[in-house]
């Protein structure tokens, strides 16, 4: 049993091509943690800073690192979608007290409006 969230700050218009692996790179890092980490809750927050996309999945699961390099095969499908966009993609553990909490997944890329776009909200 697993809780979700989703927040998004500061909506932004993002093209086609973007929105196809912004979502893409969601399912399959959701998809991970369920599978590896074994979570109770995730949340995902989208927030948008200058030109720049974020996103941040978080999740409370047994915690992993990861510096963006292709490791199996959903790693490798992440990184490639992420190199597509220039982007940067790394993940971390959350350890407080010396204890892991989890997962902290960052995912940001130089998002360029186009006149196809649609409302990431």
């Amino acid at each position: 049993k697993c809780t979700f969230s989703i927040h998004c700050e500061n909506p932004c218009e993002i093209n086609e091509i973007q929105l196809m692996h912004t979502k893409r790179i969601i399912a399959e890092w959701i998809s991970n943690a369920l599978k590896y980490s074994k979570p109770s809750s995730i949340s995902v927050n989208i927030r948008q800073k200058q030109r720049e996309l974020y996103l941040i999945i978080e999740d409370n699961g047994k915690g992993f690192r990861w510096n963006g390099e292709p490791v199996g095969s959903g790693l490798s499908h992440i990184s490639d979608r992420a190199r597509q966009l220039s982007g940067k993609v790394f993940a971390r553990r959350k350890v407080a007290h010396k204890q892991i909490h989890g997962t902290i997944f960052i995912f940001h890329f130089p998002y360029r409006e186009n006149h196809i776009s649609y409302l990431f909200a």
